[in-house]
């Protein structure tokens, strides 16, 4: 009887251990669309990976995508459906968090920054879409842009209520929308500066030099508590075929501006000036 039980206790907890990883692989189809298949194929995939739920012991989810290496807009997209696949529902949340928090950014009261975002976002697209063959720089931006709008097909195919692209676009361009505030829409400017300063960071020697430590501290409100730490390998994306990342659902980059690639620790810090305009 205690063989027994034991034996439906460890299978219990095997079921619920693997209820919390989430795993998938996507397809680019030559006409463009793509196709999502719930398990790992890491051969004819053109990106694969998995979601872990360390939410409620580690504060972040962990988010591993992988991709092959043969055809870099293909993956980039790929790469972008799948994290809008895996973190739907945490896309949904945190896009929500920034709507509500964020509200002249999203709610039409404020023109100059909707045309502003609108015809960036169409820049962007078009230009780099016109210009990546010659430049490295824009080639990137390309493929920046392919995984913004595969997040957005990602998530899209998930059923929950709409979010558009230009909404994810907004969420990631939130890093620079304080100073956009303040000069497209001053009524809606923040004041406070305690409420616009971000993250701290530390880097520190050891004695003898025997090792280097990083250290970094977000400093944000609770509508950015949902986290999630990033591990990306792109091979013909980056110029580091992998890079880890804190970061956010649907969101490409990291915003606290914390990366690890296998040469280097990446960190930024920011000094706010609270001055509307420079002596």
């Amino acid at each position: 009887m205690n063989i027994a039980c034991l034996s439906i206790l460890v299978l219990l907890v095997i079921c619920v251990t693997a209820s919390h990883i989430k795993v998938a692989s996507v397809y680019v189809h030559k006409d463009g669309k793509h196709e999502i298949v719930d398990a790992l194929d890491k051969d004819a995939a053109d990106a694969f990976g998995n979601l872990e739920d360390k939410f409620e012991t580690e504060g972040f989810y962990r988010l591993h995508i992988r991709a092959p290496g043969r055809d870099a807009s293909a993956e980039a997209y790929a790469a972008g459906v799948l994290e809008g696949h895996l973190l739907a529902q945490q896309i949904h949340d945190h896009v929500k968090n920034q709507i509500d928090d964020n509200k002249y950014l999203f709610d039409g009261s404020c023109a100059a920054i909707d045309t502003y975002m609108t015809e960036n976002y169409n820049f962007l697209l078009t230009t780099s879409a016109e210009k990546r063959d010659g430049s490295d720089y824009w080639r990137k931006v390309y493929l920046m842009m392919r995984q913004l709008q595969g997040v957005a097909s990602g998530y899209a195919d998930s059923g929950l209520p709409a979010i558009s692209v230009m909404e994810i676009f907004k969420v990631n361009m939130l890093g620079e929308t304080d100073d956009l505030q303040g000069y497209l829409c001053p009524a809606h400017a923040t004041k406070d500066i305690d409420t616009t300063m971000h993250c701290t960071g530390a880097v520190r020697l050891l004695p003898d030099n025997a090792d280097i430590l990083f250290s970094h501290d977000t400093w944000s409100g609770y509508s950015t508590m949902l986290r999630v730490m990033k591990d990306i390998t792109l091979p013909s994306h980056t110029a580091n075929d992998a890079v880890s990342f804190s970061s956010y659902p649907g969101v490409l980059f990291s915003m606290d501006d914390f990366y690890l690639t296998d040469q280097l620790a990446v960190i930024e810090t920011v000094c706010t000036l609270p001055y509307l305009s420079l002596p």
